[in-house]
Order: C-alpha cells, then structure tokens, then sequence
C-alpha cells in the first residue's frame, strides 16, 4: 500500500534509481525487483489552480520536499476544465509531465472526472500514452473517484481506457477507482480486472472523516490479493 507523503533520503533522481515500476502480487517493485513505495503531492484541479501546473512547482517539489512523484489532476467538467479547453488542459499536464520527466520523479496523469465519460477519456489517454509510452517515469490514472458509479459501470469504463493505453504503451503503471470516492474497495477486491498486469486499485483517505473502517476495509481487499494505490490522503474531512 502506497502513500502519497513527503519522500524520505538525498536528491537522486529516483526514476534513474528504481526505473519502471511493476505490480508483483500486491507489491509495487521497482526494477531490480525491490519493493518501493512512491512519496510526495498531488496538485489541485488543474481549472481552479493553474497557477501551480508549471515546471518550477515540479522543480521546486522535488528539490526542497524530495517528492518522488508528482500528480497532475486534470479536471475535467468544471469550468475551465478539459471539456471547455481540451488543448489548454492537456498542455498543463504535459508541462507537469515534461517537467517531471526532466527532474527524474514519477508523474500520474489524473483523469480528474465526476462522471464517466469513455468517449472523452479514451482519446486522451490514447494520446498521452503515445507521447509518453517511452519515458518509465509515467502512471495512468483513468479516473479519480467515481461517486454514485456502480463497480461494474466502473470496470467497464476502466476496462475500455485501459485497453487503448495498453495498444500505447504495454508497461507503465495504471491505477483504477472504485465506487463512493474509491472507498469500496471490496468490489475490486471480489471481482477485479482481468487480462492486463500492471494494475493498482485507488483508495482515498482523509483522516478527519474516514477512521478506522476504512482502514479495516482496505487491509482486507489487500489480504484477498488486491494490490492498493494511495493517490489522495490528508488530514481533514472529505467524502464519507
């Protein structure tokens, strides 16, 4: 189970470290078959923050918090998001993206949605993975927290995205949500995607809401063999 946190140890490029990452059973690996677990911070919603989607954020996270990954959560209905402006949005993730790549860190690129939309999300992430096929430093994450979705609208969705990054880009690492903002993490657990490696399930916590059953209930899909990603956490309330 991986945190997004702030990183521990020196300034080395981490990507030059431990290259393309692997799902081995419920384990993140790096290269040389060490488990490792990424640390660092997830932007805002690109439409409401873009200010922070530049390479001297990148730049700066990496040199002064030692972030080993970066997530770029690109918003997509709100205003001013992808569904307003496709090119301006993508052109903030590649600039978080090229910048990552040059600081030698991880990068997820967030599909930041609140409503599946496969028709949309397909040919972005099509896109970006033909751009980014080759750069180890890259994860895919198809959507950030489904809300009223069922998990087989979910696996559907998911199952449909991944399908058109996986004719891109055979390697990099996917991270898939599950329903009520990534907390049903049973549902993955009992009936998971099948036919693709490399797939780690979202769950999202913040301290001030989700307590222990949360807890309770991701360490079990983790004990049923389902490998568990972190990609949102704080400290204070959040969906319930």
């Amino acid at each position: 189970m991986l945190c997004l946190a702030f990183a521990l140890g020196g300034n080395a490029q981490p990507v030059k470290m431990h290259g393309r990452l692997k799902v081995v059973g419920t384990q993140l690996m790096d290269e040389h078959n060490r488990p490792y677990a990424l640390r660092g911070m997830s932007l805002g919603w690109s439409c409401w923050w873009p200010r922070f989607y530049t390479a001297g954020t990148v730049d700066w996270l990496y040199a002064d918090w030692n972030c080993s990954v970066i997530r770029a959560a690109m918003a997509v209905t709100p205003r001013g998001g992808y569904e307003d402006d496709p090119a301006g949005s993508k052109k903030l993730v590649e600039t978080v993206v090229d910048a990552a790549i040059q600081s030698g860190i991880y990068v997820i690129i967030d599909w930041h949605g609140e409503h599946l939309k496969a028709e949309e999300a397909i040919p972005f992430f099509r896109e970006m993975a033909a751009k980014y096929s080759k750069y180890p430093n890259v994860i895919y994450e198809v959507f950030n927290e489904p809300a009223e979705e069922t998990w087989p609208e979910v696996k559907a969705y998911a199952e449909a995205v991944i399908k058109v990054i996986r004719e891109k880009d055979p390697n990099n690492l996917i991270l898939v949500g599950s329903p009520r903002w990534d907390q049903e993490l049973q549902l993955p657990a009992a009936d998971p995607i099948k036919g693709y490696s490399n797939l780690m399930y979202t769950m999202h916590f913040y301290a001030g809401t989700h307590k222990q059953w949360l807890r309770d209930r991701t360490d079990a899909a983790i004990r049923s063999g389902l490998p568990v990603f972190i990609s949102e956490s704080g400290g204070h309330g959040a969906h319930r």
